[in-house]
Protein backbone atom coordinates (compact mmCIF):
# COMPACT_ATOMS: atom_id res chain seq x y z
CA UNK A 1 0.00 0.00 0.00
CA UNK A 2 1.35 3.18 -0.80
CA UNK A 3 1.88 6.14 1.30
CA UNK A 4 -0.14 9.66 0.69
CA UNK A 5 3.44 11.09 0.29
CA UNK A 6 4.07 8.76 -2.94
CA UNK A 7 0.94 9.12 -4.55
CA UNK A 8 1.10 12.98 -4.20
CA UNK A 9 5.04 12.80 -5.75
CA UNK A 10 4.56 11.83 -9.01
CA UNK A 11 1.84 14.30 -10.29
CA UNK A 12 4.10 17.02 -8.82
CA UNK A 13 6.80 16.00 -10.41
CA UNK A 14 4.70 16.16 -13.90
CA UNK A 15 3.48 19.72 -12.85
CA UNK A 16 6.92 20.72 -12.25
CA UNK A 17 8.37 18.56 -15.36
CA UNK A 18 5.62 20.14 -17.30
CA UNK A 19 6.42 23.94 -16.30
CA UNK A 20 9.79 23.76 -16.88
CA UNK A 21 9.45 22.92 -20.36
CA UNK A 22 7.04 25.33 -20.99
CA UNK A 23 9.45 28.33 -19.29
CA UNK A 24 11.94 26.81 -21.11
CA UNK A 25 10.13 27.74 -24.20
CA UNK A 26 8.97 31.09 -23.04
CA UNK A 27 12.56 31.89 -22.48
CA UNK A 28 13.88 31.74 -25.95
CA UNK A 29 13.25 34.49 -28.26
CA UNK A 30 15.46 32.71 -31.02
CA UNK A 31 17.55 29.74 -31.46
CA UNK A 32 20.99 29.12 -33.91
CA UNK A 33 21.40 25.80 -35.79
CA UNK A 34 25.60 25.97 -36.36
CA UNK A 35 27.86 23.82 -38.11
CA UNK A 36 31.57 24.37 -37.81
CA UNK A 37 34.21 22.67 -40.65
CA UNK A 38 37.96 23.35 -39.45
CA UNK A 39 40.64 22.78 -41.61
CA UNK A 40 42.49 21.17 -39.06
CA UNK A 41 40.40 19.74 -36.35
CA UNK A 42 37.12 18.61 -37.92
CA UNK A 43 33.50 19.37 -38.14
CA UNK A 44 31.14 19.52 -35.43
CA UNK A 45 27.16 21.20 -35.17
CA UNK A 46 24.72 21.92 -32.72
CA UNK A 47 22.13 24.33 -31.38
CA UNK A 48 21.45 26.73 -28.66
CA UNK A 49 18.56 28.59 -27.49
CA UNK A 50 18.62 32.36 -27.18
CA UNK A 51 17.02 35.69 -25.65
CA UNK A 52 16.86 39.09 -27.54
CA UNK A 53 19.51 41.23 -25.96
CA UNK A 54 21.44 39.16 -24.18
CA UNK A 55 24.81 37.33 -24.89
CA UNK A 56 23.59 33.73 -25.72
CA UNK A 57 26.84 31.11 -25.96
CA UNK A 58 27.11 27.62 -27.15
CA UNK A 59 30.93 25.60 -26.44
CA UNK A 60 31.47 23.37 -28.88
CA UNK A 61 33.92 21.18 -26.53
CA UNK A 62 35.38 18.67 -29.33
CA UNK A 63 37.12 21.46 -31.48
CA UNK A 64 37.78 23.86 -28.29
CA UNK A 65 35.49 26.79 -29.33
CA UNK A 66 33.17 29.27 -28.70
CA UNK A 67 30.74 31.15 -30.29
CA UNK A 68 28.94 34.14 -29.04
CA UNK A 69 25.44 35.77 -30.38
CA UNK A 70 23.75 38.86 -29.62
CA UNK A 71 20.54 39.71 -31.20
CA UNK A 72 20.34 43.71 -32.31
CA UNK A 73 16.84 45.51 -32.12
CA UNK A 74 17.78 45.37 -36.28
CA UNK A 75 17.30 41.93 -36.18
CA UNK A 76 21.14 41.74 -37.19
CA UNK A 77 23.01 39.38 -34.82
CA UNK A 78 26.33 39.90 -33.93
CA UNK A 79 28.85 36.65 -34.31
CA UNK A 80 31.89 36.00 -32.53
CA UNK A 81 34.28 32.69 -32.23
CA UNK A 82 36.62 32.14 -30.25
CA UNK A 83 38.99 29.78 -29.33
CA UNK A 84 41.66 29.34 -26.21
CA UNK A 85 44.43 30.09 -28.41
CA UNK A 86 44.50 34.22 -29.18
CA UNK A 87 45.37 33.44 -33.00
CA UNK A 88 42.41 32.10 -34.01
CA UNK A 89 39.47 33.53 -34.88
CA UNK A 90 39.61 36.26 -36.97
CA UNK A 91 36.33 37.04 -39.89
CA UNK A 92 36.72 38.40 -43.12
CA UNK A 93 38.99 41.84 -42.59
CA UNK A 94 40.67 40.58 -39.65
CA UNK A 95 37.47 41.69 -36.99
CA UNK A 96 36.62 39.28 -33.76
CA UNK A 97 33.21 39.72 -34.63
CA UNK A 98 30.65 39.70 -37.63
CA UNK A 99 27.48 40.79 -38.36
CA UNK A 100 24.84 38.41 -40.14
CA UNK A 101 20.83 39.07 -40.91
CA UNK A 102 18.71 37.13 -38.98
CA UNK A 103 16.29 36.17 -41.70
CA UNK A 104 19.32 35.12 -43.89
CA UNK A 105 18.46 31.30 -45.27
CA UNK A 106 22.21 29.97 -44.21
CA UNK A 107 24.81 32.30 -43.21
CA UNK A 108 28.21 31.16 -43.99
CA UNK A 109 31.42 33.14 -42.54
CA UNK A 110 35.05 32.31 -43.58
CA UNK A 111 37.20 32.12 -40.35
CA UNK A 112 40.81 32.65 -40.08
CA UNK A 113 43.85 32.22 -37.48
CA UNK A 114 46.58 34.46 -37.50
CA UNK A 115 46.79 38.03 -35.88
CA UNK A 116 44.52 40.92 -35.47
CA UNK A 117 45.28 44.17 -37.98
CA UNK A 118 47.50 46.90 -36.41
CA UNK A 119 47.92 49.87 -37.28
CA UNK A 120 47.74 50.31 -41.33
CA UNK A 121 49.56 46.72 -41.41
CA UNK A 122 47.26 43.94 -43.27
CA UNK A 123 48.02 41.01 -42.07
CA UNK A 124 47.21 37.93 -44.38
CA UNK A 125 45.98 35.56 -42.05
CA UNK A 126 45.57 31.62 -42.53
CA UNK A 127 42.27 29.95 -43.61
CA UNK A 128 40.68 27.73 -40.62
CA UNK A 129 37.45 27.19 -41.25
CA UNK A 130 33.58 27.67 -42.24
CA UNK A 131 31.10 28.54 -39.56
CA UNK A 132 27.15 28.25 -40.90
CA UNK A 133 24.86 29.74 -39.18
CA UNK A 134 20.49 29.42 -39.26
CA UNK A 135 18.45 31.31 -37.22
CA UNK A 136 14.94 30.46 -35.89
CA UNK A 137 12.92 33.32 -34.35
CA UNK A 138 10.80 31.76 -31.89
Amino acid sequence: MRSNATRLVAPVLACLGTLSVVGSALAADYSVDFGIDTVSAGKDAGTVACQERQICRAKIESLGLSISFFWKESGEVVVELEKDDRTCCYFSGGGRSAIVKAHTKLARLPFFKGSAPRGGLFIQNEHAGILYLRFDRQ
